[in-house]
C-alpha cells in the first residue's frame, strides 16, 4: 500500500473506530470490526443487500432464496439472515428440529455453491451472519398448533407473570432453560469464530403479534434486560452486535419499547409499510429513537439505491435483509420482487454482494 494510500485507509479506519462502539466492552475484536464496517456504510454512501433463508432446513448449498438471488443477479446477499425458532425447547419437545445454526456455519465458511472451503470461518468472500430468534414460549394453547405458540393470541404465556414467578421449576426458571437452550447455539457460532448480528424478540412495540410483547414497554425491557444479562454475563458470549427492531406499525411506537443505548447496538426497523422501502417517516422516528446506527432488520421489498442516495436524501440504512419464506410468495422474491428489479439493485454501484466484501475480519475496510 503506496503511502498517502496507507495514510487516507488508517484514517478512515481510526475515525470510524472512534466513532462507533459496542456496548460490551467485552466483545471480541472481530465482532468490533463487523459492527464498525457496518457502521461505515454511511461514510461509504452505500448499503450491504442482505436475504433471511427459508424454514425449510436444506442445505445452504440448495436454499431457495440465494439459487433465486444467484440465478437471477450473478451474486449473492452480503448478509444471510437465520432463525434459532426451530431451536426453542418447546418446538423440540414437539418433533421440531433445527438447522439453521449449521446452514449459518455453511454460509461463513464455504462458497454455497462449490462447496469450496474458505480460509477461515467468514474468512475472504465468507457470508455475514445474521440470527433473529422466535422463541417459541414454553406452552401454549393445546388446541392450537404447537408453532403458531410465538403469536400472543395462541398462548397464556407471559414475560411478566413468568418474570415473577420464582418458584422451583417456575415462569423465570422456564425462561432460563430456553435462554439457555439457546446459548448453547451462539457458542457453537462463538466457538467457530462467527460474528453475529443478533436481533431477537422483534416487533415487541406491537403487542398483538409475539407473546414477548404482549404485556407492553416495561415488560419487554426487563425481558430483554433479562436476556442479555444472562447471554453476555452468565454465558460470556462476546461475538453478538445486539439489535433491536420495531415493527413498522404502528407508527409513534418504535421508541416504547426500546431496551436502552447500554444493551443494544443497532435499531432496526421490520418494515412492511410499502411495496418499497421505508417511509420517510418511518426512517425519522427510528432515527430519533436512539443514536445507534438504523438498518431494515426485515422488508419485504428491496430499496431503491437510486431512492436512498439521491441528493437531499434523509435515509442513513446500513443493510437491509429482504424477508422470503419461499421465492414465489407475495412481495417475496419472485413475487413483489421481480428478477429485473433484483439484478438492477444487486448490480448498483451502491450495494454491496458477498462477492464484494472486503476483509472487515482485520479491519481492512
Amino acid at each position: 500500500m503506496h503511502g498517502r494510500r496507507r495514510w487516507l485507509y488508517c484514517a478512515h479506519y481510526w475515525a470510524t473506530r472512534d466513532k462507533y462502539r459496542l456496548h460490551d466492552p467485552l466483545a471480541t475484536t472481530q465482532t468490533r470490526h463487523l459492527y464498525q464496517y457496518i457502521c461505515s456504510m454511511r461514510e461509504q454512501q452505500r448499503i450491504l443487500t442482505g436475504q433471511q433463508v427459508s424454514y425449510t432446513n436444506e442445505p445452504i448449498t440448495d436454499e431457495q432464496n440465494m439459487q433465486w438471488l444467484h440465478t437471477n443477479t450473478g451474486r449473492l446477499p452480503a448478509i444471510g439472515g437465520f432463525d434459532l425458532m426451530k431451536y426453542s425447547p418447546s418446538r423440540e419437545q414437539n418433533g421440531d428440529t433445527g438447522a439453521d445454526v449449521d446452514r449459518a456455519l455453511a454460509w461463513a465458511s464455504t462458497n454455497p455453491f462449490t462447496g469450496t472451503p474458505l480460509a477461515s470461518a467468514q474468512g475472504t468472500r465468507g457470508g455475514i451472519v445474521a440470527f433473529c430468534w422466535h422463541w417459541n414460549p414454553p406452552y401454549g394453547d393445546p388446541n392450537a398448533n404447537w408453532w403458531d405458540w410465538v403469536y400472543a393470541n395462541y398462548t397464556t404465556f407471559r414475560p411478566a407473570s413468568a418474570m415473577l414467578d420464582t418458584s422451583p421449576g417456575g415462569g423465570l426458571d422456564l425462561l432460563y432453560r430456553d435462554i439457555d437452550h439457546i446459548a448453547v447455539q451462539l457458542r457453537r457460532l462463538d466457538q467457530a469464530g462467527l460474528s453475529v448480528i443478533w436481533r431477537p424478540m422483534h416487533e415487541a412495540n406491537n403487542p398483538a403479534i409475539f407473546w414477548w410483547g404482549a404485556d407492553g414497554a416495561a415488560a419487554y425491557k426487563r425481558l430483554w434486560r433479562l436476556v442479555h444479562d444472562r447471554i453476555v454475563n452468565y454465558h460470556n458470549l462476546h461475538n453478538l452486535i445486539w439489535t433491536y427492531a420495531a415493527n413498522y406499525w404502528p407508527p409513534g411506537s418504535y421508541a416504547d419499547t426500546y431496551p436502552g443505548d447500554a444493551y443494544v447496538d443497532l435499531i432496526g426497523l421490520d418494515s412492511y409499510d410499502t411495496d418499497n422501502y421505508p417511509t420517510n417517516a418511518s426512517y425519522a422516528e427510528i432515527a430519533a429513537t436512539s443514536k445507534k446506527p438504523p438498518v431494515i432488520s426485515e422488508t419485504g421489498y428491496m430499496p431503491d439505491p437510486a431512492t436512498l442516495y439521491q441528493p437531499g436524501s434523509e435515509y442513513d440504512w446500513r443493510y437491509f435483509v429482504t424477508w422470503g419464506e419461499s421465492v414465489g410468495s407475495a412481495n417475496y422474491l419472485g413475487g413483489t420482487i421481480t428478477s429485473s428489479y433484483a439484478n438492477a439493485v444487486y448490480n448498483d454501484a451502491r450495494t454491496i454482494t458477498r462477492e464484494q466484501l472486503p476483509d472487515w475480519q482485520n479491519g481492512m475496510f
